[in-house]
């Protein structure tokens, strides 16, 4: 049950997902601001995963 919490968080929260923004290559656990390398193909793989899952 943590688990889909934190993936409906990360997905509502995150800079860049919600919007026409960039993704990032990952982000602030609590405050959801992206840091580091911009359009990383990784970080978008891991949420097609995320987002596949049950």
């Amino acid at each position: 049950m943590e688990s889909k919490l934190l993936k409906r968080k990360l997905l509502e929260h995150a800079a860049g997902l919600l919007s026409d923004g960039v993704i990032r290559e990952n982000y602030h656990p609590l405050t959801g601001e992206g840091l580091n390398a911009i359009h990383f193909s990784w970080s978008a793989a891991h949420l097609l995963l995320l987002l596949l899952k049950k």
